[in-house]
């Protein structure tokens, strides 16, 4: 995404925002139907892969509805698709404070986890690798991105462990969410 379009987008957010909080009353049930319906542009942005439209809608949703699970998710979710890791669990985190032990928010919460762990650890291909080998003090910031990493692995862990005590046994989720915790055992021992 280039800047220009990101700052076109974000100015065409605070006028869409603007206008139509003017048009809403202050009753919450006013703002419902505006909240479901930027939800639907946001949904339709995402299947045009316009990632930075559909987060600008739910980012208005945000706003005439604060404690909206379902716009907290979409978020976490477009985010971790953009690999904005950080964004992604913040938003996931909110969704579950509204909602807690929602199946998907922990699963893609736990998976956005574990993306920052390979994000900071320097795994190839990441910016953090990039970072690293160009800084010159490669080894204080590698030890302080392991210690990230580290601990991302950790919340990942635990966060798929609590995934697997609400989510449906059989699933091919839950045995993906398995595997993932197996793998991030044995790579914390490490």
């Amino acid at each position: 995404m280039d800047k220009g379009r990101i700052q076109l987008a974000l100015g065409c957010c605070v006028l869409g925002v603007s206008v139509l909080m003017m048009s809403c009353a202050q009753n919450n049930t006013v703002y419902q139907p505006a909240i479901a319906k930027l939800i639907e542009k946001a949904s339709a942005f995402k299947n045009q892969s316009h990632l930075d439209e559909a987060i600008c809608r739910l980012k208005a949703a945000e706003d005439l509805g604060p404690d909206v699970y379902q716009v907290h998710y979409n978020l976490g979710v477009l985010y971790s698709e953009a690999n904005q890791w950080q964004p992604a669990i913040d938003e996931l985190q909110k969704a579950l404070k509204i909602s807690p032990n929602q199946p998907d928010s922990l699963y893609t919460l736990a998976y956005s986890y574990e993306s920052l762990g390979d994000m900071l650890s320097g795994s190839p291909g990441s910016p953090s690798t990039e970072k690293t080998k160009t800084s010159t003090a490669s080894s204080t910031t590698s030890v302080s991105g392991q210690d990230e990493a580290k601990q991302a692995y950790q919340e990942a862990l635990a966060t798929y462990q609590q995934y697997l005590k609400v989510a449906p046994q059989n699933s091919q989720q839950a045995k993906d969410a398995q595997g993932e915790s197996t793998y991030l055992e044995s790579k914390l021992k490490q």
